[in-house]
């Protein structure tokens, strides 16, 4: 099989994977109606009506982990022995397997998430039996929070929000989509437990190392930020 890529090719091979993503992946799309419905029954025996930013922040929650934990659900198989034998014939490129991972992985399983959250919670609201006032996708848009976006400095602001937060959401998809070609089993508990050991690890050696370091003599971070703004090579290189 060549590793150029082909539109035809890839489109039998996202129509394979779907129905690989309604076997694995269904578990995280009905987390959000299942932990809505929770919150729900919470609410009803409570005698309270649990509001609408506290049930989008669980919401949000639970679409965060279907993004980083879903890979290990839909391809958990793909590097063992035996059982990654199938996904290995698959009759595509590397090039087609991959983009045809991201794309469930990344997008639609938590869209399917979201989605299937944001169902509930209108469900949920629609029987007589009270719990939710108002469903989560009506109260948003009527917020009091008004922001003037004819401004400059808030559009940049926000598109820098939105870009930061996306690459965020993409970084940690990644880490768990790499270490699961790394790890045969238990492949979400010990990605957890090796990017803890990471971070110790960089802050046990690099909280040392900072402390020792001189900031009041190392002047020549400050002429190197100083020639960067004044856009002067030679001063931007000048570290002595």
């Amino acid at each position: 099989m060549s590793n150029t890529f082909d539109f035809n090719r890839f489109g039998k091979l996202v129509k394979y994977d779907f129905f690989n993503m309604l076997q694995s992946g269904l578990p995280f799309i009905l987390l959000s109606a299942a932990a809505l419905a929770g919150i729900w029954i919470i609410s009803i025996v409570a005698g309270a009506s649990s509001s609408e930013a506290f049930r989008f922040i669980i919401l949000c929650i639970t679409t965060y982990l279907a993004l980083i934990m879903n890979t290990s659900y839909l391809y958990g198989k793909v590097n063992l022995p035996k059982r990654g034998i199938p996904s290995a014939m698959l009759p595509a490129s590397k090039c087609e397997k991959f983009w045809s991972m991201m794309l469930y992985s990344l997008v639609v399983v938590p869209a399917c998430c979201f989605a299937a959250g944001l169902a509930a919670d209108t469900l949920l609201y629609l029987l007589p039996l009270g719990g939710f006032d108002t469903p989560i996708w009506k109260a948003f848009p009527s917020s009091n929070y008004n922001f003037d976006t004819s401004n400059v400095a808030v559009r940049l602001a926000s598109a820098g929000f939105i870009a930061t937060f996306v690459s965020s959401l993409i970084n940690n998809h990644a880490q768990f989509f790499f270490t699961n070609t790394i790890f045969m089993h238990h492949k979400i508990i010990f990605t957890f437990l090796a990017l803890w050991g990471i971070g110790t690890a960089i802050s046990t050696i690099g909280v040392p190392i900072l402390t020792m370091l001189d900031i009041d003599n190392s002047n020549w971070i400050i002429r190197w930020f100083e020639g960067m703004a004044t856009s002067n090579p030679d001063r931007a290189y000048t570290i002595m």
